[in-house]
């Protein structure tokens, strides 16, 4: 046989103001079920009318909280309303800068597309159509290298920044 536990946790009353509502939203519901169950039975069919029928919703009491959410509505620890300010640290570049750095930019204007090979090519189309095939892998392999190199000097110049503001991160790749 279990034993029971000696000690009783107090109910709020929070919670107990809750289980009287909860109780009393019970009991109207089952008073109205009961009311239109001894309607129904005491009319006739014929008598039945819809307009002698009234559909009435009970509206919510409020917002029903739990305990958690109403100690942190009382509690200032996460509760600090404040001016939103934009933080707008987006570096804008002026015209000529932008203008050099296109200049400047390892892209180029996008893939190009390779050439198709139709079923009916001669061997001319074809050594023309592999020759294009390698001008355009030998221009993606540039544009590779030359993106990869902007990185790395993008990377070196950021490394330098940190150094000279006593931060350092160092990279073995």
């Amino acid at each position: 046989m279990a034993k029971s536990h000696p000690k009783r946790m107090k109910v709020s009353s929070a919670s107990s103001a809750h289980a009287a509502s909860h109780q009393h939203y019970v009991e109207e519901k089952e008073l109205l079920g009961q009311a239109t169950k001894e309607y129904l039975k005491n009319t006739s069919g014929d008598a039945r009318r819809e307009d002698d029928i009234k559909i009435v919703r009970i509206p919510d009491k409020g917002p029903r909280f739990d305990c958690e959410s109403m100690l942190s509505t009382l509690s200032n620890a996460h509760n600090r309303p404040s001016v939103i300010v934009s933080a707008s640290t987006k570096n804008t570049l002026s015209s000529q800068r932008r203008s050099k750095a296109s200049a400047e930019s390892p892209y180029v204007d996008g893939p190009r597309e390779i050439p198709i090979r139709h079923p009916q090519e001669s061997k001319e189309e074809k050594k023309e159509r592999r020759k294009l095939v390698k001008i355009i892998q030998a221009e993606n392999r540039s544009r590779k290298k030359r993106l990869s190199e902007a990185f790395k000097a993008e990377r070196i110049k950021q490394n330098n920044a940190r150094c000279s503001s006593g931060r350092r991160q160092i990279s073995f790749s």
